[in-house]
């Protein structure tokens, strides 16, 4: 036999560290004691985080708000360039058929052929503006549309870290990682904890170890 001093330790040990930083605003259970997985064991604070969060919930309903003036104005542009559209087939139709009858009566030398020039200038006009307003409305609502997507993608970006901000103010609510007994465990109320401190750990009650 060879006689040895040894040390009795639990056979397993989770230390408990601080996620995000903060003051201590509440602690629930006593250090010693017996904690089940997801036990609230204490709630942090932490103003610069709180606002963060405040700060990109502003930023992501900015976003939305956007998003629907974008969204009105491809609207009301597609409904202008529509009714534009409207307009002009109205008049093209009636001067193609005017033209029909001021041919037949140039042909009988009714009319004089300046009337009928006009009529022809006319309608070369509105088919020509025509051409132009479909331009016009493919350009805006391909514009507008990339201008959406835009939009839309800074949104999903500022969603996501709205999501981070939130969990990082979940974290400032402490719980146990696992079941155990809680020891090391001597934090006060208005106390500073970094982000990453030691504030205790959580031992396997039913094994040890030399």
């Amino acid at each position: 036999f060879i006689p040895l001093r040894g040390r009795l330790v639990p056979s397993s040990t989770v230390f408990l560290d601080a996620i995000e930083g903060g003051r201590v605003e509440q602690v629930l259970v006593e250090d010693g004691a017996l904690v089940e997985a997801g036990d609230l064991i204490a709630v942090l604070s932490n103003t610069n985080l709180q606002l963060e969060v405040l700060g990109r919930e502003a930023a992501v309903t900015e976003q939305l708000n956007n998003m629907r003036t974008i969204e009105l104005q491809l609207e009301q542009n597609r409904l202008a360039h529509k009714r534009n559209l409207v307009e002009i087939d109205y008049q093209v139709i009636r001067l193609t058929r005017s033209i029909e009858r001021q041919r037949d009566l140039a042909a009988k030398e009714l009319v004089s052929k300046s009337t009928l020039d006009e009529l022809q200038d006319e309608l070369t006009y509105y088919e020509n503006r025509r051409t132009v307003t479909l331009e016009s409305q493919a350009t805006d609502a391909r514009m507008q549309e990339a201008q959406l997507q835009q939009l839309r993608d800074a949104g999903d970006q500022l969603q996501a870290g709205l999501g981070f901000a939130r969990k990082n103010l979940e974290d400032l609510n402490v719980r146990a990682p696992v079941a155990g007994k809680l020891s090391g465990f001597n934090i006060e109320i208005g106390q500073s904890i970094t982000r990453g401190g030691r504030l205790g750990q959580i031992d396997d009650p039913d094994g040890y170890k030399l």
